[in-house]
């Protein structure tokens, strides 16, 4: 019998300087899993921080934990890394199992199994195929011809299809001592993150969901996947008992309210079982009169809303949001009517986007007037059907692997459009900001000025590089950081809404 230490492995880098680190809600979930089922199992966690150091992180906790089996997690920004550690361990000790499992792997199984000395990949929910893994290797020293387990064999692989777990009720809390929680980047400032659901049914072509939910179907189950309100609240307690110091949740599901009566059942337990402000999301299409009664009830302080883009061929046709501008104007105008802080996720570098998409993305959250924008770069991950569109119209500049998708496009846009995109992600709250409160005939100006062929050539480069190097240093970024919070106000957080001491109508 081999030994049962299973060392985890996040890739959790990052090139923000204040960085502290996310929970992994995958590897939670897993790690609670085995330690429930698998008998004599011990399970360590490596973050792994800075890609430079890796090796050296590694190699000391191999020595440390002496590890059977080691599991990594991956994105497409991260696989680069988890190829190179991969190797490493093989040449400090080849009878160490090593296992990767994540959405990159998820996407395309094979190539990444081909592409890297990994010996097992893991397809699809992570639990149960991890469990008769880590039985079947430490026992007998074999790998199982289970659902969700791809491997290799002679010169190809096998493989059985995608694993999902169809009742999230039947799972364990998450395992969130792994993680050192409260020392995280939202813990550390007492915010909570939980998730009740996985899947998400849209068809948006820039993201994984469509290609995993079209690998799932052999399964014969949905795709999109709720904890039950029961189950919900007590993991909620739980998670809330164990870390007091939490004042403010925050739910990462892609849509908390995507089924209406789950919801409202949802909000009036939390009201009186927990009674803690919360954040969450919510696609437009599902903003209505009884959702935001619920939100505002509940205790809901701050909604998150998928603008995308602020023009509608961008956003409809290449980015496949089906919502209307007008759509997008009465979400946000009930939420705000009912004091709900909104914050808004935009993409810029989007395929065929010119100057005027880009400033009409500027210009759309700005009549909105949003609370606070989180703006990226477009990035074409595999198989995603905008990613083949990029293949399909040779718009690569570079196929390189980004180590977060903020960073840079990597697209063949202009050097001028380049600049705009940069300098957009950096500063879009602050220019959006201002571009609302100038006079009309002046905030044009301000745009068109700042957005113009001159400014983009020989302006925004420098200012681009500069404002890269302060927000990369520790003491710049922190100062930066509370001239930003004085122009751009925070969500709220503690400080619960004063509307939650009333009751709106229908939900008692």
């Amino acid at each position: 019998m081999m030994n049962k230490r299973l060392l985890f492995v996040f890739p959790d880098i990052s090139q923000r300087s204040l960085h502290k680190g996310y929970f992994h809600y995958g590897l939670a979930h897993i790690s609670s899993y085995l330690k429930q089922k698998v008998k004599g199992v011990e399970i360590s966690l490596l973050r792994v921080y800075d890609k430079e150091q890796c090796q050296a992180d590694l190699s000391d906790r191999i020595v440390m934990f002496q590890p059977g089996i080691i599991a990594f997690t991956s994105t497409s920004h991260s696989f680069p890394i988890v190829q190179k550690m991969v190797n490493f361990v093989k040449e400090i000790d080849s009878n160490i199992l090593t296992v990767c499992g994540g959405v990159h792997v998820n996407i395309d199984p094979e190539e990444a199994l081909l592409s890297s000395e990994l010996d097992v990949v893991i397809c699809g929910d992570g639990e149960y195929p991890m469990e008769a893994l880590v039985n079947s290797w430490t026992e007998y020293g074999t790998i199982p011809d289970d659902r969700g387990l791809m491997y290799r064999k002679g010169n190809g692989v096998v493989g059985n299809g995608y694993a999902m777990v169809e009742d999230l009720d039947s799972l364990p809390d998450p395992d969130w001592e792994i993680f050192d929680y409260m020392n995280l980047g939202e813990g550390s400032q007492g915010i909570g993150g939980l998730m009740l659901s996985r899947g998400c049914p849209y068809q948006c072509s820039y993201c994984c969901n469509h290609k995993i939910a079209d690998l799932y179907k052999g399964n014969g189950s949905a795709y999109t996947r709720f904890k039950s309100v029961e189950k919900s609240i007590s993991e909620i307690k739980n998670f809330t008992t164990k870390f007091p110091e939490i004042h403010t949740l925050y739910f990462d599901d892609d849509i908390l309210p995507l089924k209406k009566q789950w919801f409202v059942d949802f909000a009036t337990r939390y009201r009186n079982e927990i009674n803690k402000p919360y954040w969450c999301n919510i696609r437009p299409g599902l903003v209505k009169e009884e959702i935001v009664e619920a939100f505002v009830y509940s205790g809901c302080v701050r909604a998150g809303i998928g603008v995308e883009s602020g023009n509608e061929r961008i956003r409809n046709r290449v980015l496949n949001r089906n919502v209307s501008e007008q759509v997008l104007v009465n979400a946000v105008s009930l939420l705000k009517k009912k004091n709900i802080y909104v914050y808004s996720f935009n993409m810029v570098g989007v395929p065929t986007e010119t100057k005027e998409d880009l400033l009409g993305t500027i210009r759309l959250n700005a009549r909105l007037e949003i609370d606070k924008m989180q703006c990226t770069v477009f990035y074409p991950y595999k198989h995603t059907a905008l990613y083949d569109f990029v293949i399909k119209e040779g718009l690569f500049t570079d196929e390189k692997s980004l180590i977060e998708y903020t960073q840079e496009s990597v697209l063949n846009f202009s050097f001028a459009q380049n600049n705009r995109i940069n300098f957009t992600v950096l500063t879009m709250n602050v220019v959006s900001k201002v571009y609302r409160v100038l006079p009309k005939y002046l905030s044009e100006i301000y745009l068109r000025l700042l957005y113009s062929s001159l400014f983009a050539v020989f302006i925004l480069p420098v200012v681009n590089i500069l404002m890269r190097k302060a927000l990369g240093s520790k003491m710049l970024s922190v100062r930066i950081r509370k001239l930003f919070r004085a122009i751009i106000p925070p969500p709220p957080t503690a400080i619960i809404n004063k509307q939650l001491s009333k009751n709106p109508k229908g939900m008692e």
